[in-house]
């Protein structure tokens, strides 16, 4: 194995010494070693710029590319005589920025993927990586003070640095790496159609969501009807999932996966044994909020036992935004929370939302929601509009 990688090493130095001298000619020797160094560093920032939006084929392209310059940099400063202590030196920092810069943008695609927790492997090779060459570095300065040769691999390391980064390339070239990052479904447990009074959400935009991949699963929730779940759930199958928001006496309370219409006005301990009854999962919206008429701290205390999933994270909590607490009693009473958009306009969808691991059912969403990754963004303030412009849209057209 070290013999075959050893002649693709020699193989590439020679193409590069050609290259390097082309170029010296070519440029007059206007072109330096640091300025290849300099370069190489600048586009790979950019190739973890591409991991991080996972362009992944590009990206290893790019890392094949100006993987090569690597080599170049020593190659001109042979062919210039420009060798030095002082370019040796930026050259290793270099290439240990580069290894840090490539590793951060792997992270942060694992991260933007929900998968926190795999990102502590990104994290933890990156350490071994700056390991590696520590090790290189120090077996070089022993082979040089002491008579006898040191060890190879100690001097080194397990997996040099240009090994390395082919490691990488082909991952990246294969689709390795995105295969290794967990699949994340971006669901929404709280939206409203154009069946809701103050909703205005149509079916050919909850159609255009789903099947641009802009949202997984969507939770239907129109005050106290279900109607529209229950159509275009024939059309979009489990990706829309039928629910309701229910006007209790007390406040609005949710009901997730339901197959009939509950009806409003009942007391919250009575709505939520009929969400129960249906097998249905209870989701207490915007709780604590005044002003949309969320279950206050006491009335929640009432029916916790029957709580399934606290909305800890409201996508139109703009100017009343008790997500904080809601946080605090979810953990307090080990719920799992989760982040909704309260769309009323098509402007308010995408934007707020949770990722899990499974497709969600109501036997495996709450287990899920303990380990989800909660996307909350704010939507344009105009979407706040949305409901009084619904309303009033509405009063005209007669609906």
């Amino acid at each position: 194995m070290n013999k075959f990688i050893d002649s693709i090493r020699n193989s590439v130095r020679q193409f590069m010494t050609d290259f390097a001298k082309d170029l010296d000619r070519l440029s007059g020797g206007r072109i330096t070693p640091n300025m290849i160094t300099v370069t190489g560093l600048l586009a790979h920032i950019y190739i973890a710029y591409l991991i991080a939006c996972q362009s992944y084929v590009w990206a290893g392209v790019m890392l094949i590319i100006f993987g090569m310059f690597d080599a170049l940099d020593g190659a001109l400063a042979r062919v210039q005589n420009k060798t030095s202590k002082q370019g040796m030196l930026l050259d290793s920092v270099t290439d240990r920025l580069k290894e840090v810069i490539l590793y951060a943008g792997i992270t942060y695609a694992i991260i933007s993927t929900g998968a926190v927790y795999f990102a502590v492997w990104a994290v933890l090779a990156c350490g071994i990586s700056v390991i590696v060459s520590y090790i290189n570095a120090w077996g070089e300065v022993l082979s040089k003070e002491t008579k006898h040769d040191t060890n190879k691999t100690f001097r080194t390391g397990f997996m040099t640095y240009d090994v390395r980064m082919l490691v990488l390339i082909i991952g990246l070239l294969s689709g390795y790496i995105k295969q290794e990052i967990v699949v994340m479904y971006k669901i929404d447990l709280h939206t409203h159609s154009i069946s809701s009074p103050d909703g205005g959400i149509t079916p050919a935009q909850y159609q255009h969501v789903i099947e641009d991949g802009l949202l997984d699963y969507i939770a239907i929730t129109d005050h106290n009807k279900i109607e529209q779940a229950v159509e275009l759930k024939k059309s979009f199958g489990n990706a829309v999932i039928i629910g309701e928001e229910i006007t209790a006496y007390e406040g609005e309370i949710i009901g997730l996966f339901l197959t009939d219409k509950i009806p409003g006005g009942m007391s919250a301990l009575e709505t939520v044994r009929a969400i129960k009854e249906q097998g249905g999962l209870v989701y207490i919206p915007h709780p604590f909020e005044t002003v949309r008429k969320g279950l206050s701290k006491t009335n929640l205390e009432q029916i916790m036992h029957y709580v399934d999933i606290i909305e800890v994270f409201n996508g139109r909590a703009v100017f009343q935004n008790k997500g904080p607490q809601a946080t605090t009693v979810a953990r307090l009473n080990n719920k799992p929370g989760a982040a909704s958009s309260d769309a009323h306009g098509i402007k308010g969808l995408t934007v707020t939302f949770s990722q899990i691991t499974e497709k969600p059912t109501a036997k495996n969403l709450v287990k899920q929601l303990h380990t989800s990754h909660l996307t909350m963004n704010r939507p344009p303030l105009k979407t706040l509009l949305y409901p009084k412009a619904n309303r009033i849209r509405k009063r005209f057209k007669g609906d």
